[in-house]
């Protein structure tokens, strides 16, 4: 008989499929087949050898050699025990393992958490922050209604000093009262708007300092928050790939070690069969007792078949620690799609606040113009009312020529018949009209038009004739040059604005609308 050599480990590259767990496990079936075709040709063998057996009864030495064989297989049986008690115990190390590594999994799952936790009370911070944010832009628009009601009582007020304005160019003495207690009122509004002005511009910077720092404020926590971020996903991932790695290295090893001894126990075991195998063919030789070799092959058959329970929990075992393997990598991928999409989902929230923040500061740079707008027009205002001032000092004076010419035409035109003073009165009023037409006062969009007062204010009394003859002109003077002034011609304005305009002009400012 030739005896089968022990299996012996070459020592390759660790990177070839020989040293794999299914390597091992399909050379052991292969092992395990030729020893069966082995068996077929031992039995054979011992077929042949019945009927040597019957010539070799009267030998002595079968009873030492049965006591042997059974001592033999008592040890092999206590071996195998071991064996068996061994796995169970490796079994048992790994899934407390797994269970520990299972439960610092957890852990860290509840750590991460307990950061999105926090991350969701700064996002939440962030809300109430875009709440007051909203608070400030209601607050604006009220002042944009206040703004545009403020427009529409000036536009008002302009209306009535154009129908005062006309109503004293065409010289009615009787209305001037009305005028001045007109004037007055207007003063009065005017005081008001500028207070409320003020206010407004106080309530507005007070709110642009505000939404200032809440800008910077939400500038800075996002940074922080993105740096913070980024080096705890990069350090978590760098710690969760590194303990991954080293765990599944130290793991393979282990395995691989546990799967090369238990290689190595099998091919002994194997060995000590193929040993039995050979002693119990010589025992077949020797023995005389066909029933007590029925009995060796009943055993032999048994300890192959405790050989293929073992075989078999080594392939449970490969296969338990795959499925281990791969829900260990499937949790762990699901993990990390979880961070980033939180992780994305934050930056577009911080991305969409920012351009919230951009626009509104757009928009308080749009209501800064208006009010620009608002304060030429109320320096406007200022301008027009020195302006009525300067011309109530004119028409009291145009009034103190009045009486003067009335007494000097008595004087000179005592017998004078009513008829040809009417004419005479006829003539002073066209010539009023025809150069209170040479100034007419327009409002301008931006600023009101200044206004030159000409009056015939004297009389040539040397002269005998019935006709005005010289012009005296009351000039006003220039403000801030916005008009050329010429004696004995039209006043020449510089502003390019037509007449009659600002009723026309509307100004109209689109807003963006954002949505949270």
């Amino acid at each position: 008989m030739q005896v089968q050599q022990p299996f012996q480990q070459q020592n390759q590259d660790p990177n070839d499929l020989e040293h794999t767990p299914d390597s091992i496990l399909k050379a052991a079936w292969q092992k395990i087949n030729q020893n069966s075709i082995q068996l077929q040709t031992y039995e054979q063998q011992l077929i042949k050898k019945d009927k040597e057996i019957e010539q070799l009864k009267e030998e002595l030495k079968m009873q030492q050699e049965y006591s042997q064989k059974v001592q033999f297989e008592a040890r092999l049986k206590s071996e195998n025990r071991q064996l068996f008690d061994q796995l169970n115990q490796t079994c048992d190390e790994l899934r407390r393992k797994l269970s520990n590594q299972a439960y610092e999994k957890d852990s860290e799952i509840n750590s991460l958490r307990g950061e999105i936790k926090r991350l969701n009370e700064i996002f939440m911070g962030y809300k109430a922050r875009d709440y007051q944010i909203e608070k400030y832009k209601l607050a604006i628009t009220n002042m944009d209604e206040n703004e545009k009601r403020y427009k529409d009582i000036i536009r008002d007020k302009d209306s009535e000093i154009d129908q005062l304005n006309k109503r004293l160019v065409k010289g009615d003495d009787n209305q001037y009262d009305e005028f001045v207690t007109r004037i007055k009122v207007m003063d009065q509004e005017i005081q008001n708007l500028q207070h409320l002005i003020v206010q407004k511009d106080k309530q507005i910077l007070d709110s642009k300092q505000k939404i200032q720092e809440l800008v910077e404020f939400n500038k800075i926590e996002a940074v922080k928050i993105e740096q913070r971020l980024s080096l705890q996903f990069k350090q978590n991932y760098d710690t969760l790939l590194k303990d991954k790695s080293q765990q599944f290295e130290k793991e393979m090893k282990n395995k691989t070690e546990e799967m090369i001894k238990l290689n190595n126990k099998v091919q002994f075991q194997e060995n000590r069969l193929t040993l039995l195998e050979n002693h119990s063919n010589k025992m077949s030789e020797i023995t005389t007792n066909t029933k007590e070799i029925i009995d060796v092959e009943r055993r032999f058959e048994k300890v192959k078949l405790e050989n293929d329970e073992l075989k078999s929990l080594k392939i449970h075992f490969a296969e338990e620690i795959q499925n281990i393997r791969r829900q260990d990598q499937s949790r762990h991928d699901q993990q990390i799609d979880q961070l980033k999409s939180q992780i994305s989902a934050l930056t577009s929230q911080l991305q969409f606040i920012q351009k919230d923040v951009d626009g509104f500061c757009q928009e308080i740079q749009a209501k800064d113009q208006k009010i620009q707008l608002q304060q030429r027009e109320i320096q406007a205002l200022k301008q027009f009312e020195a302006i009525s001032q300067k011309r109530e000092v004119e028409i009291e004076g145009l009034k103190a020529t009045i009486i003067v010419l009335k007494k000097e035409i008595e004087k000179l035109y005592p017998n004078h018949s009513k008829t040809n003073f009417e004419v005479i009165q006829n003539v002073t009023n066209q010539q009023n009209q025809y150069e209170a037409q040479q100034y007419n006062p327009n409002i301008l969009n931006n600023s009101y038009q200044r206004i030159s007062v000409r009056s015939n204010s004297g009389i040539n009394g040397a002269n005998n004739n019935n006709v005005l003859s010289q012009s005296n002109v009351i000039n006003v003077n220039n403000i801030d040059n916005a008009y050329s002034y010429q004696p004995n011609q039209p006043v020449q304005f510089r502003s390019t604005l037509q007449p009659n305009q600002y009723a026309s002009q509307t100004i109209t400012q689109q807003r963006q609308t954002y949505q949270y």
